[in-house]
C-alpha cells in the first residue's frame, strides 16, 4: 500500500502519523502507542518548506526592523554631532570652506559609523545564525540546513552604504545651511 494512503487509513483507524527510527520512514502508530506519546506527527515537505519560509519572513522582518532603528540611531548621531560642532562649522565656513567640504565632512564620519556598523554586524550575524540553527537542531532533534551565501557580504555592504547615504541627508542638509556668522554665535 501506498504511504500515503496507509497515512490517511490510519488517520481514520484512530491513529497518528509517526517516524520509524531505524529507516527513517513514515509509519501509522496506533495513539496509545509509546511513538505517539513522543510529540505530534511530523509534517510533509510542503509543510516543511511553508514553515521555513514562515520562518525566513519572520527574521526578515525583524531584520529589516532593527535596520530601520540602527538608521534612525544614525540620524541621531549625525545630528549631534552637527550640533555639538556647530562653532566648528561656522570657523570652516569663515576660513573659506565650501559647503560642499562641511558635507563631506559630515558625510565621511557617517559613513565610517555605518561601515564599522556593518563590520560589527556580519560576523555577528553569522555566529548568532550559525547558533540559532545548532540550538534548533539540539531542541528539535532535526537537521536544519544552515547557508550563508558570499553574495549577501557585498549586497549588504552596498545597501549599508546606500542608506546611510540617504538617511544622513537631513542632518548633511543642516550642517550646510548654517550661515558662519549664526554659527559662531550659536551656544
Amino acid at each position: 500500500m501506498p504511504p500515503r494512503l496507509e497515512y490517511l487509513e490510519g488517520i481514520a483507524r484512530g491513529g497518528f502519523l509517526g517516524r520509524d527510527l531505524a529507516g527513517g520512514d513514515c509509519v501509522v502508530q496506533p495513539w496509545g502507542s509509546e511513538d505517539a506519546r513522543r510529540g505530534p506527527a511530523p509534517r510533509g515537505a510542503a509543510n516543511d518548506r511553508a514553515a521555513y519560509r514562515g520562518v525566513t519572513s519572520a527574521i526578515t522582518v525583524l531584520g529589516l526592523l532593527i535596520v530601520a532603528i540602527s538608521m534612525v540611531a544614525l540620524i541621531n548621531t549625525i545630528t549631534m554631532v552637527v550640533l555639538e560642532r556647530t562653532r566648528e562649522i561656522g570657523i570652516l565656513r569663515c576660513i573659506g570652506a565650501h559647503a560642499r567640504d562641511v558635507r563631506r565632512i559630515f558625510a565621511t564620519e557617517g559613513l565610517t559609523v555605518a561601515l564599522a556598523g556593518w563590520l560589527i554586524g556580519i560576523p555577528l550575524g553569522f555566529g548568532l545564525a550559525h547558533g540559532v540553527v545548532t540550538l534548533a537542531e539540539n531542541v528539535f532533534n532535526e537537521h536544519v540546513l544552515f547557508t550563508f551565501p558570499a553574495i549577501n557580504i557585498p549586497i549588504a555592504l552596498i545597501g549599508t552604504l546606500i542608506l546611510a547615504l540617504l538617511v544622513m541627508q537631513i542632518p548633511l542638509r543642516r550642517a550646510v545651511r548654517f550661515k558662519p556668522g549664526e554659527a559662531l554665535r550659536y551656544a
